[in-house]
């Protein structure tokens, strides 16, 4: 081997491990805290819309987050977000001269890993992933509307559906100092929630059925926000 070859392996050997020692470094950077506002979507029936079976409401609402990112090695944190949308309502003309009135809002629980990458001294792009868990929450009322026999609307309902369960998907963009920014954000978390009971009072049993909107359920939140970020 070459007097030459072996400085080159040796100069590249000495690349790749000072590249690996400043990823795998502790973070210099202290704990970050954030929250804001912004818009959630989801698809679902919204205003007045007439169904055979009763299907999730959805559409745009305002909501809010709130998160803490604790580093971990140089660039990279974990990260930790709980969310929520606004409140969701449709009416919902059905067969039988029944009509339902459907009221819903998610709340949702991110624990994930967020990689910063730096374009200059006060702009960065963070792409984070991680699980997402969903906590519905959900209200009903069933109105009758039968011009000859006439019933009174029933009480409303609250429903509790299941924890939904699945992945995170977001990105970043840190506009100022590692210690004050703000900071654009948007979010794709798969929310579906399909199963789940009714409690109708607290004198009757809860009833277990296959699905409180078999017409239906959005399968995933898309959020839009602006927030504050302070690190300390």
């Amino acid at each position: 081997m070459s007097e030459r070859l072996v400085r080159s392996v040796a100069m590249a050997s000495l690349l790749v491990l000072q590249a690996t020692f400043s990823v795998a470094q502790p973070s210099s950077r202290g704990v970050a805290l954030e929250g804001g506002a912004g818009l959630a979507h989801q698809d679902g029936a919204t205003g007045t819309t007439y169904t055979t079976y009763v299907t999730a409401p959805g559409g745009t609402t305002f909501g809010w987050s709130a998160g803490i990112g604790v580093p971990v090695v140089r660039s990279l944190e974990a990260l930790v977000e709980l969310s929520s949308t606004g409140r969701m309502s449709a009416t919902e003309p059905s067969r039988y001269f029944t009509t339902y009135e459907e009221e819903r809002r998610d709340r949702t629980l991110m624990v994930g890993v967020r990689y910063s990458m730096d374009l200059g001294r006060y702009v960065a792009v963070e792409p984070s992933v991680g699980i997402g868990f969903t906590f519905a929450h959900a209200w009903s009322r069933a109105v009758y509307t039968d011009p000859v026999a006439l019933r009174p609307p029933q009480p409303r309902v609250r429903h509790q559906l299941d924890t939904g369960i699945g992945p995170s998907f977001g990105v970043d963009l840190r506009l100022g100092s590692e210690h004050l920014a703000i900071v654009p954000s948007a979010r794709l978390i798969r929310t579906a929630v399909s199963s789940g009971r009714y409690d109708e009072s607290t004198t009757s049993p809860d009833v277990e059925i296959g699905s409180i909107y078999p017409g239906g359920y959005p399968e995933w939140t898309q959020r839009a926000d602006i927030k504050l970020r302070l690190r300390f």
